[in-house]
């Protein structure tokens, strides 16, 4: 068995029995439902009064669903600097919210995903409200590409902190020190921090300038 087929098979749907290679070179989708999702952490109990408010939501039009994943344990006794992901103790569950819908179709789904989001304000984490790294939600804000150099880190801070919080500076540092010119970036990948012009010993062209990371690797 080949590398493609055993690492790709389980993510592509042969549905016109292309071979593998061709399948994964098309860029035309074959599924015919989309998603959306969007995600909380809850770091003290959601008053039992409040469930029937939020159940009530899902007999509205468009109406996706939510998942409730459990923290706690042996994530618990994990310190929060050890890995990127740093909710570990104090946070008792993720609230995840998925919207669905078929083709076009998409405007009643996405309306009540950003309308339930905003209800569930008064529940979650706060002063960063919190959210999961691995369901990119781009309404949380993007990088802004200038002179081929995404946003700057701090600017990047707006989103960067509600996934990593504190430690989205170090992931900074660590993106500078591989990738100071910010080559490989989508709308939320991490900007290198504080960059700052650094020209060549032997030639002082401006078409020379490089970008070198300011603050070194802690």
């Amino acid at each position: 068995m080949t590398w493609l087929q055993s690492t790709a098979l389980s993510f592509i749907t042969f549905t016109n029995n292309k071979p593998l290679e061709e399948a994964l070179l098309s860029r035309t989708t074959s599924l015919s439902t989309f998603t959306k999702v969007k995600s909380d952490y809850v770091t003290r109990a959601i008053p039992k009064t409040a469930w029937k408010d939020i159940f009530s939501w899902f007999a509205m039009n468009g109406a996706g669903l939510i998942v409730l994943e459990p923290h706690g344990g042996l994530m618990a006794t994990i310190p929060a600097a050890a890995t990127p992901y740093p909710r570990r103790s104090g946070v008792l569950y993720i609230s995840q919210y998925i919207a669905f819908w078929q083709g076009d179709g998409g405007t009643a789904a996405t309306t009540w995903l950003g309308s339930f989001y905003d209800f569930m304000g008064h529940y979650v984490s706060s002063n960063p409200r919190q959210a999961y790294g691995n369901f990119r939600d781009l309404d949380i804000g993007q990088n802004a590409v200038s002179d081929d150099l995404s946003t700057t880190s701090q600017s990047g801070k707006i989103w960067g902190e509600r996934y990593f919080m504190s430690n989205y500076q170090r992931l900074a540092s660590v993106k500078a020190a591989v990738d100071p010119m910010d080559y490989f970036r989508n709308e939320q990948s991490i900007p290198p921090l504080r960059p700052v012009p650094a020209f060549n010993d032997y030639n002082d062209d401006p078409s020379e300038q490089r970008f070198m990371p300011q603050d070194p690797i802690n």
